[in-house]
């Protein structure tokens, strides 16, 4: 849930490439993963993110809000909750 809010709030994330965190990141349209483990490479990542300049800080931000309002705004949320639902209505037929 903290990364998906951090995307509503229009903040970046980056972590591991594991779990449900990294489902959600290793999907995103900009680098936010890293291998399991890989504490070097996340601390890179972390200071490459931290250290951009603020045009592409701007950008990055609208980026993830973008991802955010795309796949896990309420309305986002609400039509893939309808099409499930139309999908196994169907098939209940």
């Amino acid at each position: 849930m903290a990364v998906v809010e951090a995307y509503a709030a229009g903040v970046p994330v980056v972590g591991f490439r594991h779990g449900s965190i990294g489902s959600i990141l290793e999907v995103q349209p900009y680098e936010s993963c890293v291998p399991y483990a890989d504490y070097g490479a996340l601390a890179q990542l972390a200071a490459k993110t931290c250290s951009m300049d603020a045009n592409d800080w701007v950008r990055l931000s609208e980026t993830v809000r973008e991802v955010h309002r795309r796949s896990y705004s309420m309305d986002a949320i609400a039509a893939q909750l309808s099409h499930l639902y139309e999908r196994l209505y169907a098939g209940k037929r």
